[in-house]
């Protein structure tokens, strides 16, 4: 059953990549533009990456910033040169691996990456200086059935994702007996990191009963089956459901944790509850080396207090996201 699944992903994604953008443009920058060696260029997180590129472009629309500001798609084709006279690196696909590529870069080839996870505390991100800019919030969502329930414990979720619960029946007598079928995106995406330390588990202790899918916070990848969960982001699935950007929801719904719901409307606009559970609340980040920030004042002119970022609030409530505020938005860690 597994093996059948994980083919079915294939084919998903396939089709997600081309029906679900729906002409909308990707992160990546314009066709036919290649960034510049002085422009600031970023990768990372598909969970930022609309919301990142919006941003981008309000700020390269302003015509006090001669220097652009560019940002990468997490998913799309690879190798890509993220810079012009810059070598061809392999796409970052998500927030995890594009920590990792700047980290890793020794050529000035990446500015910044996006991110959802925050600052390590293992001395391992010590040289990267993290700018948080929105709240965001991770439940579990599911394709709208009656084989599965509206809300789970976060222990429930735990038993499910160490595949000590595999029956929905076991979760409630009076669910009809169905296999669970779980799944968690990749590795590389940090929304799989967060959700993880959210309901108390590590990656050794995924059970094996737990698909991987190719993306995160798509609902297409499910395939409409009915017996299946997975982790999601809140604010993508409201950028989704406005159709600001491409509508991956794929028949699934968004459902509570420990009897709070994700979301809630205010004066008619749909939004991230804010008494949801804080431990499934998340800031989201730009993470540049902190050894740039002397070289490169234009760094903490856009990410930090006071910056670019985070003084266009607009953009990023549009895109879904809980805003910071001016006293919160833009610290450093």
């Amino acid at each position: 059953m597994q093996n059948r699944t994980k083919a079915a992903i294939g084919g998903a994604l396939a089709l997600s990549i081309t029906l679900g953008l729906g002409g909308q443009a990707l992160a990546d920058p314009p066709t036919g533009v290649t960034p510049k060696a002085t422009d600031i260029v970023g990768v990372g997180s598909d969970a930022t990456q609309y919301v990142v590129d919006a941003l981008a472009k309000a700020y390269d629309a302003g015509t006090t910033h001669p220097i652009k500001l560019y940002s990468w798609d997490a998913v799309g084709s690879s190798p890509i040169v993220t810079k012009a006279g810059k070598a061809p690196i392999t796409r970052p696909a998500g927030g995890n691996a594009g920590v990792a590529a700047l980290l890793a870069d020794t050529t000035g080839a990446i500015d910044f990456a996006r991110t959802t996870a925050p600052k390590k505390t293992d001395g391992s991100q010590n040289s990267l200086t993290f700018y948080s800019f929105a709240r965001d919030g991770v439940t579990w969502a599911a394709v709208k059935s009656t084989k599965t329930p509206t809300n789970l414990t976060s222990a429930q979720l735990k038993s499910i994702f160490t595949c000590q619960t595999t029956n929905w029946n076991q979760v409630s007598a009076t669910l009809p007996s169905g296999t669970i079928h779980p799944f968690l995106p990749a590795s590389t995406f940090a929304l799989r990191t967060f959700f993880e330390g959210a309901i108390g588990i590590t990656d050794a202790q995924v059970g094996a009963c737990v698909g991987t899918l190719a993306e995160q916070s798509n609902g297409k990848l499910l395939n409409n089956d009915p017996l299946a969960i997975a982790p999601y982001s809140i604010s993508n699935y409201l950028a989704q459901k406005k159709a600001v950007v491409p509508n991956n929801i794929g028949g699934t719904t968004l459902r509570s944790i420990d009897s709070t719901a994700p979301t809630v409307t205010v004066k008619k606009v749909v939004q991230i509850n804010p008494a949801f559970s804080p431990t499934y609340l998340r800031l989201v980040y730009n993470v540049v080396k902190t050894a740039s920030l002397a070289t490169n004042p234009n760094l903490t002119k856009i990410f930090a207090k006071g910056g670019f970022f985070c003084t266009h609030t607009a953009i990023i409530k549009k895109y879904g996201f809980g805003t910071l505020g001016a006293g919160a938005c833009g610290i450093a860690s």
